[in-house]
Formats: C-alpha cells, sequence, structure tokens
C-alpha cells in the first residue's frame, strides 16, 4: 500500500487557507478604499453647495449624490465577500484537516494489524 505523506498534504491545505485569507484581505482593502473615496467625495459636493445655488446646482447635486452612494454599495459588497471567503475558507480547512486526520487514523489502524 502507498504510504500517504501527511505532512504535505497539511501544508497544501495550509498553503490554500492561507491564500484564501490573503484574497480576502486585499478584498477588504479595496473596500475601505472605496469607503473612503465616498466619503471625499461626499465632502467636496457639500462644499461645493456653498458656492451654486439654484435649480441646475440642485439638479447636478442631487445627480452627483449617487456616485459616493455606489461607492459606498459596491464597499459593503465587498466587505460581505471578503467575510464570505473567509468563511467558507475557514469551514473547507475544518473540513480538509478532519479529513486528514480521519486518514490518519485510518492509516494507523491498518498499519497496526
Amino acid at each position: 500500500m502507498e504510504e500517504i505523506d501527511f505532512t504535505k498534504k497539511i501544508s497544501s491545505i495550509e498553503f490554500d487557507y492561507n491564500l484564501a485569507i490573503d484574497k480576502a484581505s486585499k478584498l477588504e482593502d479595496v473596500a475601505e478604499k472605496l469607503k473612503m473615496c465616498a466619503a471625499r467625495m461626499e465632502n467636496v459636493l457639500d462644499a461645493s453647495k456653498c458656492f451654486w445655488k439654484g435649480d441646475a446646482a440642485n439638479e447636478y447635486f442631487r445627480r452627483s449624490q449617487q456616485c459616493p452612494d455606489e461607492l459606498k454599495k459596491a464597499s459593503d459588497n465587498y466587505y460581505k465577500t471578503a467575510a464570505t471567503i473567509r468563511n467558507i475558507a475557514k469551514r473547507l480547512y475544518d473540513m480538509e484537516m478532519r479529513a486528514v486526520n480521519i486518514a490518519k487514523e485510518r492509516t494507523f489502524r491498518n498499519d497496526s494489524y
């Protein structure tokens, strides 16, 4: 019977898990930048309201507010996606490690006979 290298399997599982967590962190970084851009845009729009009045200005500011709102929505979606990636990665990690431990036990029992 072929011997299984459990250390290699565990290393592979940990590498995949760490890679997923790294990707989730990068998504969170993007989400944070989007959130900051939205806040800056809102500040610029608010500051501009002092200098421009009238119907055209009101319409411009109404439509312009859609952009920071969309940036905030995108940011929220990126945060949710990152949380989902973390959750799935943890669940997969736990299941794969459990499978390795079961395989180790079975291998140990078969070697005992």
